[in-house]
């Protein structure tokens, strides 16, 4: 499947504040580590700020993602979901894992009757 990538600010931002999230680190911890003020990590993730390609590149390395999961547009390559699902599951603790575990089970199963 051809690789698709665009730079669409708000859906960046949207990514890194998930992602960020899904670590558990506050904008000002995201920014030290990146080397920004903890405005701009704001300001990015809202959509109101370009990221330059380092700063993609040093958020892709220190919110445990690729490039990729912050320039392809949905459904850009197959393994794409997995990476994504994985990124979602990293850093839960046992209670959260489980739920998601308990989801994901009764999904399948409504699916396989379908």
């Amino acid at each position: 499947m051809e690789r698709r990538y665009c730079i669409d600010n708000r859906e960046i931002g949207a990514r890194v504040k998930a992602a960020r999230r899904r670590l558990g680190i506050t904008q000002g911890q995201l920014a030290e580590r990146i080397d920004l003020s903890e405005n701009a990590v704001a300001k990015l993730e809202n959509g109101f700020m370009a990221a330059s390609l380092q700063t993609i590149v040093k958020l892709a390395n220190e919110l445990g993602v690729t490039m990729d999961y912050f320039l392809a547009s949905e459904g850009a390559e197959d393994g794409e979901s997995e990476e994504l699902a994985l990124a979602l599951v990293r850093g839960l603790d046992r209670r959260e894992m489980a739920l998601v575990i308990k989801v994901i089970s009764a999904l399948r199963l409504n699916f396989s009757e379908s």
